[in-house]
């Protein structure tokens, strides 16, 4: 699939993603560049967004750490529970892969010959 800055702002809103107003794609997850390798490296934007969704999840893990909240002195900071948030990206990915095999198929059959 061919990138253009159409399909790369629709993957970008399909993944929650887009370039906040008045920023750069610095300020996101997903550089355009990485956008681009989905959409190049995919059939189709569901597939791509399947893919983004994927990826999401893994970042995730690493931004945290796998850690759900902390505490400094008196201060206390909790996340989103890492498990609910990755059960999330998991459902919107098998979203879209669902929507990029859902395309109309034409089968041609063959009644078998009788003797």
């Amino acid at each position: 699939m061919i990138s253009t800055n159409e399909l790369r702002e629709e993957l970008r809103e399909m993944i929650a993603e887009a370039v906040p107003p008045g920023g750069t794609d610095a300020d996101t997850n997903f550089t355009d560049a990485q956008i681009d390798r989905l959409l190049t490296r995919s059939v189709s934007i569901y597939t791509a967004a399947s893919k983004g969704w994927e990826r999401k999840a893994d970042l995730l893990l690493a931004k945290n750490n796998g850690l759900e909240s902390y505490s400094i002195g008196m201060e206390k900071y909790t996340f989103t529970s890492l498990e609910a948030a990755l059960k999330f990206c998991q459902s919107r990915a098998e979203y879209y892969s669902k929507l990029a095999g859902a395309g109309s198929r034409v089968i041609k059959v063959r009644p078998p010959r009788v003797l």
